[in-house]
């Protein structure tokens, strides 16, 4: 009898630590970890906009919302991003940088609530306090408030590094120097869409990234 009450106990004290214990999910919806071929080229190419900046602050993460309004079971987190400079990385010709506020939120896939954490592979992880280049993809809009998602996952966000004063930013595989970056970011792009596909003698670079954003949202 008594054997069988510590059993009992055993068991009760398993059943507490797998309901309080955090639940982590590793899932990986947009297949950036297994996606070796996506080259920093492709995401410069398709990126929206380009930005650096600090990270702000992160808020508590929420549940994602279906368009019937259902609660899902992915979860979100938003960042906030104070933009130091925008560029474009497509549009090597445009000299007039775009207008952000002081203030971008960037969405991350993935959070914690309550003792529920999911993460996703390949996803970039943002840090308040951190300098960054984000390449960005702009979300959201018309009756809904405009956010943005890091384009390439971690390969779309580089960490501000300095070596021997030398600034430069880096993703953990790609590097670009801080002086000129905006000038070698505009010409690594026109140079990729150029030899894109064979394609640059009959289409423009804002043309072909219209084409493979078209294909990539058909996949």
């Amino acid at each position: 009898m008594k054997k069988l009450a510590i059993i009992a106990m055993v068991i009760s004290c398993g059943l507490l630590v797998y309901l309080v214990w955090p639940k982590t999910i590793d899932v990986d919806p947009t297949q950036y970890e297994n996606k070796q071929e996506l080259i920093w080229e492709d995401v410069l190419l398709h990126a929206d906009l380009a930005v650096v900046g600090t990270v702000d602050s992160l808020a508590p993460s929420q549940w994602n919302v279906g368009e019937d309004g259902a609660t899902l079971e992915s979860m979100h987190t938003d960042a906030t991003v104070r933009p130091a400079q925008a560029f474009l990385t497509n549009k090597p010709g445009e000299n007039q940088p775009p207008s952000l506020p002081e203030e971008i939120t960037v969405r991350l896939s993935g959070g914690k609530i309550g003792w529920e954490k999911q993460t996703y592979r390949g996803e970039a992880v943002l840090e308040p306090g951190e300098d960054v280049l984000l390449l960005l993809h702009e979300k959201g809009g018309g009756s809904g408030a405009v956010y943005y998602t890091v384009y390439g996952g971690k390969w779309g966000k580089l960490t501000r590094q300095e070596t021997d004063g030398v600034v430069s930013y880096t993703n953990g595989r790609d590097e670009v120097a801080a002086e000129g970056m905006v000038e070698t970011l505009q010409q690594i792009t026109e140079d990729y869409a150029n030899s894109y596909n064979g394609a640059s003698d009959y289409y423009t670079a804002g043309e072909i990234k219209e084409m493979n954003d078209a294909l990539f949202e058909a996949q």
